[in-house]
């Protein structure tokens, strides 16, 4: 088993059932990792596009569903969510 680092990407997947699976609102997940300067509507956009669920805009300016994450935001991610990093690929 390798370790990630903070370059790598793990698939949103895993996440976004276990936010899907969750009794926590979009707004408590905001608060549990930290963002903290978000309201109630924007958090709810922010988890979304974070967990792959809405799209997001790029650099390009197309918008699209995110397939991954950076592994350390994934981190944070499971434990919010009480998921084992084994199961997002850390």
């Amino acid at each position: 088993m390798t370790t990630a680092t903070a370059t790598d990407r793990v698939p949103c997947a895993p996440l976004a059932a276990a936010f899907e699976r969750s009794d926590l609102t979009a707004y408590e997940v905001c608060q549990r990792m930290g963002w903290t300067n978000v309201n109630r509507r924007q958090a709810s956009t922010k988890v979304r596009r974070a967990l792959g669920l809405k799209q997001s805009q790029n650099g390009n300016g197309d918008w699209r569903y995110r397939r991954t994450m950076p592994a350390d935001l994934a981190a944070r991610f499971a434990r919010v969510f009480d998921v084992e990093l084994a199961e997002v690929g850390l």
